[in-house]
């Protein structure tokens, strides 16, 4: 059976292939599909023009950025020179803000994900282009830390 739209074949979970080993012997070994690279991240350029690509990359970028604020509202970052805090509430605090920023990122993308019909895989592949290629709406690189000023 064929997935079309990734140009992907399905086979039986479990199953094997047997490939030559690029020996001169050409000994072959098994090959387990969950061990292959994907298929669907070079499919996603041929599904999608760059300007499609660009559109979704650009918005998984803002839905990052929302699920940033998102969380920074939800839980605040703790002020270490307020009364009652504490490393144990600095941790818990961070924790519930870094799994809650997974959360919405996640749901976002699964929302991008069924609209353009490309999966996970695609989305970071996208992501990852636009990355490289610094399409718009990439984040911009952080200036360097200046130097701590010696006491």
């Amino acid at each position: 059976m064929r997935v079309a739209a990734l140009g992907l074949s399905l086979v039986p979970l479990g199953a094997c292939y047997e490939k030559t080993d690029g020996s001169e012997s050409g000994r072959k070994v098994k090959v387990s599909p969950l061990a292959l690279p994907s298929a669907a991240a070079p499919q996603v350029s041929g599904q999608l023009s760059e300007a499609e690509r660009q559109a979704v990359f650009a918005e998984v970028m803002r839905a990052e950025e929302a699920a940033r604020r998102e969380v920074e509202i939800a839980f605040p970052q703790l002020d270490p020179t307020s009364k009652g805090f504490s490393e144990d509430r600095f941790w818990k605090n961070k924790r519930k803000r870094d799994s809650t920023e997974q959360s919405i990122v996640a749901k976002h993308r699964a929302q991008l994900a069924h609209r353009y019909g490309i999966g996970e895989q695609g989305l970071d592949a996208i992501r990852q282009e636009g990355l490289t290629k610094a399409w718009p709406g990439a984040p911009s690189p952080s200036p360097p830390a200046a130097p701590a000023a010696s006491r």
